[in-house]
């Protein structure tokens, strides 16, 4: 299983322009492009390999 961490300013030229009905926005093409990724392919391990 994999996973990744990154940080991103979400200001609102990062995010698009629509929300859900929670008034939620979702991360913009161009604001992905901008996330500074601390983990860019992490793996999960298995509990029976620790």
């Amino acid at each position: 299983m994999f996973f990744q961490a990154g940080l991103l300013r979400a200001n609102p030229d990062m995010l698009t322009k629509g929300s859900n009905q929670d008034k939620k926005k979702s991360v913009s093409a161009v604001g992905k492009q901008h996330i500074k990724w601390l983990i860019p392919n992490g793996k999960i391990p298995k509990i029976s390999d620790l």
